[in-house]
């Protein structure tokens, strides 16, 4: 919870929810892939930015999601789990 609060200042975001995805990938350059244009992007001020990506392999994954408002916000996340499940990620069951 420090860190994603960290996280919030950090980017000035006005809105964030954080969660976790539960999906067993290989690395980080296949969350990416899947995330896309989901990620952070500093020029738009939102997106969702994955955090200890090391608990991949585990199946799950810590997220911060920033918007313009926290239901931009969780809309974010949503859209960030759909995309890994529809995409090729294996959720845990």
């Amino acid at each position: 919870a420090t860190y994603a609060l960290a996280l919030k200042r950090a980017v000035a975001a006005p809105g964030m929810v954080s969660g976790t995805l539960p999906a067993r990938l290989p690395g980080f350059a296949r969350l990416r892939e899947l995330l896309g244009r989901l990620l952070y992007d500093p020029d738009r001020g939102s997106g969702v930015i994955p955090y200890a990506i090391g608990s991949l392999e585990q199946g799950r994954c810590p997220l911060v999601a920033v918007g313009a408002t926290r239901l931009h916000a969780a809309e974010l996340l949503g859209k960030a789990g759909a995309a890994v499940d529809s995409s090729g990620g294996r959720p845990v069951s």
